[in-house]
């Protein structure tokens, strides 16, 4: 049986490489991987199989969201592969596998995003949570972010 999926996909007018570091540089990572209003409270990153990284996002009533992962493969500047989940111990604490492809294109990056989960039911409970669009606002911050950069 196959662990249930999900896929987002979406170009950036930047090329793979910078999209790859505004994904895994502290500094660049902390101005774009966070809600619409939000702060960065902690960004750290060790960019190696099995290194780590912690983002938490403090939110303007004070409340701070914690995620971590664990990075399982990193292909500069063509893939990424990582564990995430919250940085607390909240009962549905359920990791969540994510790969990050970065393929390039004529005008830029396609970036393909794909969610690995432990079942139908932890899909459909993240799904109902709103990650999907939690995600393209995070791809509008990056959007942003890259057009600052280039």
């Amino acid at each position: 049986m196959t662990q249930p999926t999900t896929t987002i996909t979406r170009d950036f007018a930047a090329p793979p490489n910078l999209v790859f570091r505004a994904w895994t540089e502290p500094r660049l990572l902390a101005r774009w991987f966070l809600p619409t209003g939000f702060t960065n409270a902690l960004c750290e990153v060790d960019l190696r199989p099995e290194g780590a990284f912690r983002v938490h996002m403090r939110a303007p009533d004070g409340q701070v969201y914690p995620t971590q992962g664990r990075y399982l493969e990193v292909h500069e500047p063509d893939s990424i592969v990582y564990i995430d989940t919250w940085d607390d111990d909240r009962a549905e604490n359920l990791p969540v596998q994510i790969s990050i492809d970065f393929e390039a294109r004529d005008e830029g990056t396609r970036l393909v995003l794909t969610s690995l989960f432990a079942s139908e039911t932890h899909r459909d409970e993240v799904l109902a949570q709103g990650v999907a669009d939690g995600w393209e606002m995070f791809f509008r911050n990056l959007d942003n972010l890259l057009t600052a950069l280039d």
